[in-house]
This record gives structure tokens, sequence and C-alpha cells, in this order.
């Protein structure tokens, strides 16, 4: 049986901005003419994690029929929980905003926003990590990996790390059921390669080495441990603006994040598909361009 998974990050949906929506609603309906089963976001699904914004993206998913916890899983980036820089939040106080906000408030503000994908997902006491079952043989994992805000680790919010908690809860909720025989990919919005590894892009590894101190996902090695003593199959996520794919510990890393402003020379919008076929267990990768 084939199942079609879409993976689309970082669409920065304003609500001020027009465009982006316009081209929010072009991927949603290449993905639908494209019969995919499922939707997953890996964060920055808006830009400055207010009210506005994420109706205006909730109205699009529900316009194209994936608000439903079987055909949508999303994770959090880093401006749905502390924005960004606005003509309401300057750059200079920027750094004070994160400091003062109410991160555990924003995390729950995203899960109530998006409850309906939430819905079919098994779940501790806390909203990260779930785990959903898709088709009987597919498992997502979903973690937020936004740091909490830190005046050395993480000034402007944009840094990542998936806490102890988490990935304690996520080896307990391993531990309940049988996971043999099935597709495992995680969801979350940082990445792990490189900065600069992208040779093809010159403009972008450029960009990207001069920001990696903001850039950057802490206690990496004990997430990449975690996901290979859960034999992670496939890693999706979002944050450094470019569609690829990479290997890393023999497990495939998706990146979406050029899908809709991606920070390349070509300015395309690329996204991917993944279509598996449970009964030979793989699965194919096609990338898409909308204009």
């Amino acid at each position: 049986m084939k199942f079609k998974i879409a993976h689309i990050s970082d669409v920065h949906i304003k609500f001020e901005d027009n465009i982006n929506s316009i081209l929010l609603s072009r991927l949603f309906e290449d993905i639908s003419q494209n019969e995919c089963n499922h939707i997953s976001i890996t964060g920055d699904i808006v830009e400055n994690a207010n009210r506005r914004e994420f109706e205006t993206v909730r109205s699009i998913i529900e316009k194209f029929g994936y608000l439903d916890g079987d055909k949508l899983s999303v994770v959090p980036g880093n401006h749905d929980i502390f924005g960004g820089v606005s003509r309401d939040i300057p750059v200079y106080e920027f750094p004070a905003h994160c400091r003062d906000l109410d991160y555990q408030k924003k995390e729950f503000d995203f899960f109530n926003f998006f409850n309906e994908s939430f819905r079919n997902t098994i779940r501790d006491t806390e909203i990260f990590p779930y785990v959903k079952i898709l088709n009987d043989d597919i498992i997502i994992i979903g973690l937020n990996s936004v740091a909490p805000y830190s005046e050395v680790h993480n000034p402007v919010g944009t840094n990542g790390k998936i806490n102890d908690l988490q990935l304690k809860n996520l080896l307990k909720l391993f531990d309940e059921f049988d996971v043999s025989g099935k597709f495992k990919i995680v969801l979350l919005h940082h990445y792990f390669n490189k900065p600069g590894s992208m040779k093809n892009d010159k403009d972008h590894a450029l960009w990207l080495k001069s920001e990696q101190s903001k850039m950057k996902l802490h206690n990496k090695k004990v997430i990449v441990d975690t996901f290979r003593k859960l034999k992670v199959d496939v890693v999706l996520h979002g944050h450094n603006h470019i569609t690829e794919t990479y290997l890393l510990k023999e497990m495939i890393f998706i990146n979406s994040s050029g899908c809709l402003r991606p920070f390349t020379r070509s300015k395309a919008n690329r996204y991917f598909i993944l279509e598996f076929d449970t009964e030979q267990k793989s699965f194919k990768l096609e990338m898409r361009q909308i204009s």
C-alpha cells in the first residue's frame, strides 16, 4: 500500500503579508493534487506568533481538508514561540522580548492553535514529545527543539535544544508499544549538518556561517544517539531556509525549509514528498517545485 507524506517548513506567514499566504495556498494545492495522505510541518509556521497569523494558516489548512490528526502533524519553530523582529518589536528590543516571554504559555498556544493535529497522539503529561501512528506502519515522532531563552546560549530565541525530559519521555513512550517493522520519522525544527556544507549554493553557505552562533542546535550528539537507539529512519526538519537531503549516522535527514522562503541564489520554492510502500518497507523521495 502506498502512503504519501508531504514535508514543508518555514512558511513564515505574516498577517499583513498576503503574498506568502497566496504561495502557501499554491503549495497546499500542489500537495492536494499529488494526493498526499499527510502533511508534516516542521516549524516557523508563522512569523510573529500572534493569533491572526495562526488563524490565517489554520484557514488555509482547513480549506484543503488537512486540519485533522490523521492528515497533519506539526512541531514549533523559534518564530512560533518567540516571534521575530517587527514594527512592534524593533531589533534592539528583541532580546528583552525573548527574555520576558512566557515560554510555556506560547508552547501551549501553539498546541491550541493546531489542537486537531494532536488529538490522535500518544503523549505523557507534556505536549512534547508525541508519537503518532499512521497507516499502521509509520510512526511520527514530534519534538520541540526550540530552546528557552538564555542570555548566553539563546539570546534571541533562534538556537535549539531538546531537553533531557523530552528525550527521557520519548524513550519511555517507545517502551510502551511494539515499534518493530515500522518506519520511524522524527519531526523537529533545527538542522544537524554543518554550516556551509551545501557546496552547490555558496551564498547560502556563507550566510549560514555568518549566522551560526544564532542557529545552533545544542546537545546534538545526545539527540542523534537517542535517535540511533530508537532506530529512527528519517528526520524531517527546517530552520535554515534551503531544500536539501543528507545522511548522518545512517539516518536520512530531509529539509524542506526552502519551500516558500528559500535563502538561495535560485530562489526556487521546493519541498519534498515521501511516498512509502509499506509492503516493500521502502520509500521514494520526490522534490517538487512551485511558482
